[in-house]
């Protein structure tokens, strides 16, 4: 049976999702404000009596410091679908439940980009003790990149423990740049009939990083 990681329509969704971080993680943490202002997207585009349900949700996000656009976006794209109400205020709420366990595993001081990154690998399978290893062995570096790099893998084959221990290798040494460029020769390796296994355990010294003091990117401050 094809793997759901495998499928060619989830590896590009993963990869729109890891552009979409790649840009989050170069920015400064958004003020609670501006994360305020997405929620105004709702208006006009769903029923006001699904805004005011998905604003509950988003209310509860801005009380524990997480962010709402996740919350918002899944709202909108259910929306888009034409899906029924009940359905959408349901996967809102499974992104915020996923949030909440991200935030428990990365610890209070994790960033907007770190936590959206580990809702995402959550929900791909990742368990939440991959989450908070991860934390532990690179406690001064900006998870947000090595995590959505870590869900790639595990979407394209590699066992979620092989993958962590390879994204956490990489990221001990590496810049955002070198982490994005192991992810891409690992998906290379595998689809050039490399097992998915040994193409993320053979991480290639030539990508190390030259960034920040041991090639770690600082993790921004919250």
């Amino acid at each position: 049976m094809t793997q759901r990681g495998t499928t060619p329509m989830f590896r590009a969704r993963w990869h729109i999702l890891l552009s979409t971080l790649i840009v989050a993680s170069a920015l400064a943490r958004p003020a609670h404000a501006q994360e305020a202002l997405r929620v105004t997207d709702l208006d006009g585009r769903v029923s006001p009596a699904l805004a005011a349900r998905v604003r509950v949700l988003t209310d509860s996000a801005g009380a524990a410091r997480l962010p709402v656009s996740p919350l918002v976006d899944k709202a909108l794209e259910g929306a888009s679908k034409h899906a029924p109400d009940e359905r959408i205020v349901a996967a809102v709420q499974s992104v915020l439940s996923s949030l909440r366990v991200a935030r428990a595993a990365l610890g209070p001081g994790a960033s907007d980009p770190e936590l959206v990154a580990g809702m995402v690998v959550l929900r791909a399978g990742v368990p939440s003790d991959a989450l908070a290893d991860a934390r532990r062995r690179l406690p001064h570096r900006s998870l947000a990149v090595p995590l959505s790099v870590l869900g790639s893998l595990v979407a394209a084959g590699v066992p979620a423990t092989a993958a962590e221990n390879a994204v956490v290798a990489q990221a001990a040494r590496s810049d955002d740049a070198a982490m994005l460029a192991f992810g891409r020769n690992v998906e290379r390796s595998i689809a050039s009939g490399v097992s998915p296994t040994m193409a993320a355990s053979d991480v290639p010294t030539s990508l190390h990083g030259a960034g920040a003091p041991g090639g770690a990117t600082p993790r921004p401050k919250p």
